[in-house]
């Protein structure tokens, strides 16, 4: 601990350092020397210069990051929409400010998709699938971009412009039908009943009309067997297998045999 002292008028001042740098004031009198004040540490000029470039540096680095900030990114473009089946549309898109200059690998902007209007999704990729819509209707959507963590969100919140429009038609439901004949007429009152074909669990059934025609609509993409039913009959084929998909399938005929 190195002190320092000088004289005035018969009484000494002066002061020390203690091992953290820290500074103390000294009185010193004839009944001794005493502690009048404490100071905090010292602080050289070369420490102040490191501190100083140290905080412009930091200052740098922020405005490097933050200041794009302070406009938009560009406005989204290329949106193309299409229908990937009767309840999902697949969206892509294209962007100028995807990386920024100062890390290419760092996510970097950020996007909002809106459908007919309204937002529906918020995403970081250059594409999105929009799911659980009404089968064969027709949506439009629309994207913007905004910076991805921007630290200044809170005060310029700021959203590019809009992309073009793009639309499409989610694919409809599928159906099938068929006939049930004996001797080349129509059978009336047959149960024809339609399952799944995997789990060949029933979903629905129904009776065949005066002309034996039967049908089920409103059907998802997915595999079916259909079979027929009547008292005293046996049928050819037994069962028909049918593929839906986005169509209507029909001719899945059946002909009624009387058993001996």
């Amino acid at each position: 601990m190195d002190s320092l002292m000088r004289s005035e008028g018969g009484l000494s001042s002066g002061r020390r350092y203690t091992e953290e740098g820290n500074v103390v004031f000294l009185n010193s009198t004839g009944c001794g020397t005493h502690e009048v004040g404490r100071g905090g540490p010292v602080v050289n000029p070369s420490q102040n210069t490191f501190r100083l470039f140290h905080l412009f540096l930091g200052i740098i680095m922020l405005l490097a990051q933050g200041c794009t900030a302070l406009w938009p990114p560009a406005r989204p473009e290329n949106l193309d929409a299409t229908a990937l089946s009767a309840h999902e549309i697949e969206l892509t898109w294209t962007c100028d400010d995807e990386e920024p200059w100062y890390d290419t690998d760092a996510p970097y902007v950020d996007y909002a998709v809106y459908r007919d209007g309204r937002v529906v999704a918020y995403n970081g990729d250059l594409g999105y699938i929009d799911g659980g819509l009404a089968p064969d209707t027709l949506y439009c959507y629309r994207v913007t971009s905004y910076w991805a963590d921007n630290f200044y969100d809170w005060i310029f919140p700021l959203e590019s412009g809009k992309s073009n429009e793009a639309c499409a038609r989610t694919y409809p439901l599928g159906s099938v039908s068929g006939t049930v004949t004996l001797d080349g007429a129509g059978l009336a009152g047959v149960l024809v009943e339609i399952s799944a074909s995997l789990s060949g669990q029933p979903l629905a059934g129904t009776t065949t009309g005066p002309a034996g025609q039967y049908a089920f609509p409103d059907l998802e993409e997915n595999g079916y067997l259909i079979t027929p039913t009547l008292a005293g009959y046996t049928f050819s084929p037994d069962y028909r297998s049918v593929q839906i998909r986005y169509w209507d399938v029909s001719g899945q005929d059946f002909t009624a045999v009387p058993e001996p």
